[in-house]
């Protein structure tokens, strides 16, 4: 379970991470910011298509898609092992060494992700809170919205950002202490006899014996850790001409 009380520090990366409760080999881990998804030819999950009529006349409409997630590179996906190694504690010879940290992607409980363009020009989207967390957004664009969208792809996006809010399940140590009282009755017997044969005594005290004790127990909370991931948009011109499609009716 993702310790919501120890977050790990990983310089060399823009990467959140946090220790495990119960596992000192795992390691919880996501971006500091959403990103475009990378397709297997290797270009960002990125489509803008235009449809106009005459190729010489201005756009009338089209749609605008992408798909962002939150997969760690192999770069980042190594740094945050290496914070979850550094504070592993040291291994005694002639044990042998520990299996190599593990890195995990959180456990989502909601999240929203919300891009803007432009001023005015936005899409919003509901991830899939498993693995990566991907999100597909759509803009079905007007005329208007077609035109500003196609300055906007030739330019790059140089204005876009794309932000998620969300939580992540965790949890929390803690312990709690009690005392105890409790009381207890004992009866002693003392027995006396006379030099008579025939004559005995017996008497019987009682007595009361109190015990306080302290009971110390340990205590896991589960906790929702609240993120707002916020980054910018950007696609390569390689990108932009492979990834776009104009229709001419």
């Amino acid at each position: 379970m993702l310790d919501a009380a120890t977050p790990l520090a990983v310089p060399e990366a823009e990467v959140l991470a946090w220790a495990d409760l119960d596992l000192p080999g795992v390691v919880w881990a996501l971006p500091a910011r959403p990103r475009l998804v990378t397709g297997a030819d290797g270009l960002p999950e990125a489509s803008l298509l235009l449809y106009r009529r005459g190729r010489d006349n201005p756009p009338e409409g089209g749609q605008l898609a992408l798909t962002v997630d939150l997969a760690l590179t192999e770069r980042e996906r190594a740094a945050a092992a290496a914070a979850g190694e550094a504070r592993r504690p040291p291994v005694q010879p002639p044990a042998p060494p520990p299996p190599p940290v593990e890195v995990r992607a959180p456990q989502w409980f909601e999240a929203a992700v919300h891009a803007e363009f432009l001023p005015g020009l936005a899409a919003d989207g509901r991830p899939s809170l498993v693995a990566d967390n991907a999100c597909l957004l759509t803009l079905q664009l007007d005329a208007v919205q077609a035109a500003a969208a196609q300055q906007a792809w030739e330019a790059g996006f140089p204005e876009a950002t794309i932000e998620l809010d969300g939580s992540i399940e965790g949890a929390i140590d803690g312990a709690i202490e009690g005392a105890v009282h409790g009381t207890a009755a004992a009866k002693t017997t003392q027995a006396t006899q006379t030099t008579q044969a025939t004559h005995a005594t017996q008497t019987t005290h009682a007595t009361q014996t109190t015990a306080s004790f302290t009971v110390a127990a340990a205590a896991r909370t589960a906790v929702r850790v609240p993120l707002r991931l916020r980054g910018p948009l950007r696609l390569p011109q390689h990108a932009r001409t492979a990834r776009r499609t104009d229709l001419t009716l």
